[in-house]
């Protein structure tokens, strides 16, 4: 190696480098605080931004517009408020909208996803999604109810509207509960009625189910029991929702403070006595029923349910309307029967019943045409009493010519109630 010498001193200058370094030092660090200001400046205003565009009403559209971008149509935009009733409820149910106690009917819905939930023992729980506007994945059954409204001439005239189905009917009770409801209203139906008197010289039914005249006084007692023979069709047949041997109205609308009511068939049976007790005619059952619902004779009961089921207001009260009516649906059940014997021209026939004073003693089913060209007929007087059907005013003898003719007092006793009620 050669001599050659090196000097290794110190870097920095001595003209004051330091201090120029830390100078640099200072500047870039007030640089970066700068930045950070100002990425916090903006910050805010981008916030205070965002703020004044969420309170401004279709903010949406308000950015798509700033960017040339259309916003597509919101799901509910353009979609109104609807209004629901309800049909097939009972009175002692429980009625929850989106998990909160519903009486208010027709439930006004606005836009949006509600879940529906009805219970009401024995009938099977109900749970269901209804959205608004509609989608496929509602499970609520939607149906219509009529809602009779007025005209401007003050004449009623029927509406529809949209309904919510609770499914608390006749088809929705568990097969056990549906046996002991209809068990329960058969026992109810299933009764005597206080007896009343056959006056001399009166019409009633013989052994034989013909037309008798007493020769002295009998004493007449009826006899109703479900007509287990009456061929009911399970399902909905004229707006009647029928099941085995009971029906009721097929999509009622729902009132709460309403009861439910149920109707079955019944048969009637009389039986005639002397004084004594000696038996003079037990003539065989009174089956007017062919199977269509207006065909038959039909007895109602209000159900409630506690526990179990309670049957109220029937023909076993001899007190009650429902006593008073089995008489007149006996009457008007033979009267359709002869007038679509006798009279089949007779289109849309105006009927009127008129209950007897005691429910044994019968009643008066006042028939007459339709009106035509603005002529109203005669009415025609058809007694019902001992399980006879007499024409019992000449109108009534003309029309029906081969029903048994009414004695001068049972005439007179027409007479009496058409007056009751207006008629004579």
């Amino acid at each position: 190696m050669d001599d050659t010498e090196f000097e290794v001193g110190d870097l920095q200058r001595e003209d004051g480098g330091e201090a120029e370094h830390a100078d640099a030092r200072r500047a870039g660090l007030f640089a970066r605080s700068r930045r950070v200001r100002g990425i916090l400046v903006v910050g805010c205003v981008l916030l205070v931004a965002a703020l004044l565009l969420a309170a401004l009403p279709n903010s949406r559209d308000t950015l798509a517009s700033l960017f040339g971008r259309a916003t597509p149509p919101s799901a509910t935009q353009g979609v109104k408020a609807e209004a629901y009733y309800f049909v097939n409820g009972v009175p002692w149910g429980t009625l929850l909208v989106d998990g909160h106690p519903n009486t208010t009917t027709p439930l006004v819905l606005q836009p949006g996803r509600y879940t529906i939930s009805y219970n009401a023992a024995p009938f099977r729980p109900l749970r269901c999604v209804l959205s608004l506007p509609k989608v496929d994945a509602d499970t609520c059954r939607i149906t219509s109810v009529s809602l009779p409204s007025m005209t401007d001439q003050g004449t009623p005239e029927d509406g529809y509207a949209s309904a919510i189905d609770l499914r608390a009917d006749l088809s929705g009770l568990p097969s056990d509960q549906f046996q002991a409801l209809q068990t329960a209203i058969e026992a109810a139906v299933t009764t005597t009625l206080p007896p009343a008197t056959v006056q001399p010289g009166d019409h009633y039914e013989g052994a034989d189910g013909s037309a008798q005249i007493a020769t002295r006084a009998l004493i007449a007692t009826i006899s109703y029991y479900p007509d287990t023979a009456a061929g009911l069709v399970n399902g909905v047949y004229q707006g009647t929702l029928c099941r085995i041997m009971l029906c009721q109205s097929a999509n009622e609308r729902y009132d709460p403070q309403q009861d439910w009511g149920v109707e079955t068939p019944v048969a009637a049976h009389w039986q005639f006595t002397t004084p004594d007790g000696q038996v003079i005619a037990a003539p065989p059952a009174s089956n007017p029923n062919s199977g269509a619902y207006d065909q038959g004779a039909w007895e109602g009961a209000t159900v409630q349910w506690n526990n179990g089921w309670q049957v109220s207001d029937t023909i076993a009260d001899p007190t009650s309307q429902q006593a008073y009516n089995a008489s007149c649906n006996l009457a008007a059940s033979a009267t359709y029967a002869i007038s679509r014997a006798q009279q089949p021209t007779a289109s849309n026939p105006e009927v009127m019943e008129v209950d007897a004073d005691t429910p044994a003693s019968g009643c008066l089913i006042a028939w007459a045409p339709a009106p035509a060209l603005g002529v109203y007929p005669k009415w025609s007087y058809l007694l019902y009493r001992f399980g006879v059907l007499l024409a019992a005013n000449d109108q009534a003898h003309y029309n029906f010519p081969l029903l048994p003719v009414a004695t001068k007092g049972e005439r007179a006793l027409a007479q009496q109630w058409a007056a009751r009620q207006g008629l004579a």
